[in-house]
């Protein structure tokens, strides 16, 4: 059992706090800290709002080009830096006000380190936003930065408090005689430690296909489907490296994995097989980030490819999230596997007054003359039948890119018909006739 005396070391803080607060040198200072805060950030939020409302339309209605673009960042940079320089400025006035009157300023001088590091942390961030725009920094400020940010100020404050080395290693349980206790230090770096791992392998795998995308000429799903297994492999490091940390030995990591896997014998086959099937297609690269595919009768670009499941982005805009499973259950298929270049068929029934040699022609032209058609391999008009009154054909048209194909179909269907009634064709009218057996008596 853990000694639970050594918890006192958590106690001693909370204690310390206490007796602080009851000091009225202590007391005086929290309350200018806080004036000083509140002071600045209702002054730094006018600031932000009169130059987003007044100040950018401005430049952008008088300027442009360059002069405009480096105006505006720049303004939107102090927007975002404005709150820590205007505490800043406060902090400093007020410390050496402090300082003359004799009274004590030790919050005061670490609230201005703090500043210092918020203002080159925002400082660093908005330039970031400006550089490579907020789509692009979002998931690093929110996931990585930020929460860095915010470990470094807790650190900061926590070091004038306790003794961080009696902190870490603070004994929490004992799973057993055999293993090593388990302290506070190992379970927040097996916790705290294990989120920043997975956020930094997702961070340079996005880092590194925006490179391969912009600065070389690999298909960007190529490069998605060599990341892929590299990401489960080094997430499942830190993971291994996280259990490791806690001290656990072999027996008590059996019993875990023992548990799970009856869990995953009975309430988890469907997330197996499909994480199974989600490795069978990251290594056979049947299936690859950016193939055109088609699947339930709807069109789609696989957008991202995971262990669970697939997501594809139809010509709606809508993202379907397909378990990995079902490309191994049913039939998929696909436009770019090999070549993006694919032929489709445009059918079309027109009467047989119609159905001539310069009808064909007509629809030649037209196929020649749409700019997402594909010149070589040449069009060609195929009749492909004979109704009633009718001949049925099928002009068939090679295309670049699958995810124009409805497009296209409908451009050709409107310039058809827009020049039927100019060349005097028409489509097939079948007619039917109704012969009357018997009249009923009445």
């Amino acid at each position: 059992m853990p000694d639970y005396s050594n918890f006192n070391v958590l106690l001693d803080p909370f204690l310390k706090i206490m007796l602080y607060l009851g000091r009225a040198a202590v007391q005086r200072q929290l309350i200018t800290i806080a004036v000083i805060l509140v002071a600045a950030g209702f002054i730094s939020q006018a600031i932000g709002v009169g130059i987003k409302r007044f100040v950018v339309p401005r430049i952008e209605r008088s300027l442009a080009g360059r002069l405009q673009a480096f105006l505006k960042h720049g303004l939107l940079i102090i927007t975002d830096i404005a709150f820590p320089m205007m505490s800043l400025y406060a902090t400093d006035y007020v410390r050496n006000q402090f300082i003359a009157e004799g009274e004590l300023y030790g919050l005061l001088n670490n609230l201005y380190f703090l500043l210092w590091i918020l203002f080159i942390y925002r400082l660093c961030i908005s330039l970031f936003y400006q550089i490579f725009g907020k789509k692009a920094i979002r998931g690093y400020h929110y996931r990585i930065l930020g929460p860095l940010f915010a470990l470094y100020v807790f650190a900061y404050i926590l070091l004038d408090l306790v003794d961080i080395y009696q902190v870490y290693n603070l004994e929490l349980l004992k799973f057993s005689e055999s293993d090593t206790p388990l302290t506070l230090g190992a379970l927040f770096l097996s916790t705290i430690g294990l989120y920043f791992w997975i956020n930094l392998v997702l961070g340079v795998e996005n880092f590194i296909q925006h490179l391969g995308k912009r600065y070389t000429a690999i298909p960007p799903g190529t490069i998605e489907a060599v990341l892929t297994p590299i990401r489960y492999i080094l997430i499942l490091t830190g993971v291994v490296m996280a259990f490791t940390n806690l001290g656990l030995n072999e027996n008590t990591i059996a019993a875990i994995t023992g548990g799970l896997s009856v869990g995953i014998g009975f309430g988890l086959q469907e997330v197996l097989t499909n994480f199974i099937s989600g490795i069978l297609l990251l290594f056979e690269q049947s299936l690859r980030p950016g193939d055109v595919i088609s699947i339930d009768g709807e069109i789609g670009e696989v957008k991202k490819m995971s262990i669970r499941s697939t997501t594809i982005q139809t010509l709606n805009n809508v993202e379907l999230i397909v378990p990995n499973q079902t490309f191994f259950t049913s039939t998929v298929t696909t436009y770019t596997q090999s070549s993006k270049v694919v032929r489709i068929l445009i059918p079309m029934e027109v009467s047989e007054d119609t159905a001539k040699p310069e009808f064909m022609d007509y629809l030649l032209d037209l196929a020649n003359k749409h700019p997402l058609i594909e010149s070589e391999p040449e069009p060609s008009v195929l009749a492909t039948g004979f109704g009633d009154s009718s001949v049925t054909y099928n002009i068939a048209v090679w295309v670049h890119d699958p995810l124009n194909i409805e497009q296209i179909m409908s451009d050709m269907n409107k310039v058809i018909w827009a020049g039927y009634d100019e060349h005097g064709f028409a489509n097939s009218t079948p007619e039917r006739n109704l012969n009357v057996l018997s009249v009923p008596t009445t």
